[in-house]
């Protein structure tokens, strides 16, 4: 029997305002207006920032 990928387990999220607040962000990506540009960035955290500019440590 061929083996998948892991299970990974979830949390639920209880908050009442979970699925407007998901809707507010995911909305303009979906369904962006007429004259509206969309753009999103990565952020990089600094301990991998700090990684290209200082050398590794012994």
């Amino acid at each position: 029997m061929p083996m998948g990928p892991p299970l990974i387990p979830i949390k639920l999220n209880n908050d009442p305002h979970f699925v407007d607040q998901v809707q507010d962000r995911i909305g303009p990506y979906l369904n962006p207006p007429a004259p509206a540009v969309v753009l999103c960035g990565d952020e990089k955290t600094q301990v991998q920032a700090l990684e290209r500019v200082q050398p590794m440590l012994p």
